[in-house]
């Protein structure tokens, strides 16, 4: 493959540490306990890597949500955000992808 032929990816981090601030701000005021980030693959290429909110009331919630839409679709689980801890830590530790845990 020659340089014309490589497609570069319009990510924008910034862009996605926003939205994922302001669904955590939402998931708080929505009375959600946990905030699931999940990626539509088919929009990955777009500069929010197609990244996308679900708010899940409790563990069993955010485990059916896994269990339907994660496991039969082109979806795929980012993180999982507990909203009843801060955000910022969670932001800057390592990715939770661990649903059992719930």
């Amino acid at each position: 493959m020659d340089e014309d032929q490589i497609q570069t990816v319009p990510w924008n981090i910034p862009l996605i540490h926003e939205n994922i601030q302001r669904w955590f701000n939402e998931g708080i005021l929505r009375g959600a306990r946990y905030l699931i980030v999940y990626q539509d693959t088919f929009d990955m290429n777009e500069p929010d890597m197609g990244f996308l909110p679900y708010y899940a009331k409790d563990g069993d919630d955010a485990r059916a949500f896994a269990a339907k839409q994660l496991s039969t679709s082109i979806d795929l689980l980012v993180d999982i955000f507990d909203l009843s801890k801060p955000f910022g830590p969670q932001i800057a530790g390592p990715l939770n992808k661990d649903l059992d845990a719930l």
